[in-house]
């Protein structure tokens, strides 16, 4: 047999096996995947094409905010998580309410 193709096989043979043997490295693998294909595809539409419509921009940049989105409401109450900054309490106190809109000035 060929020294090559026998290079190639345990490489497969071990590629096929590795999500089996290390699970940690299976969702690594996932997620790399994942990039893998965000990168290509952006690199077609702003890279090669040049094309940056803002309809596709906004599909992308909607899509990332779902994610995130449901990704923080399944451990936090999203409304709680978002309106109080982080906090796990809400205490918004008049001098919350006023520096809020005295924050500007220092722009």
């Amino acid at each position: 047999m060929n020294k090559n193709f026998i290079l190639y096989a345990a490489i497969l043979i071990f590629g096929l096996a590795a999500p089996f043997l290390f699970p940690a490295f299976k969702v690594q693998l996932s997620i790399l995947c994942v990039l893998i294909v965000l990168a290509t595809t952006w690199n077609i539409q702003g890279g090669e094409m040049g094309y940056n419509s803002f309809g596709n921009i906004l599909f992308y940049g909607l899509g990332m905010y779902l994610c995130a989105s449901v990704q923080v409401g399944m451990f936090f109450p999203l409304a709680e998580w978002t309106e109080s900054g982080g906090e796990k309490t809400f205490v918004h106190t008049p001098t919350h309410f006023f520096s809020r809109y005295g924050s500007w000035i220092y722009l």
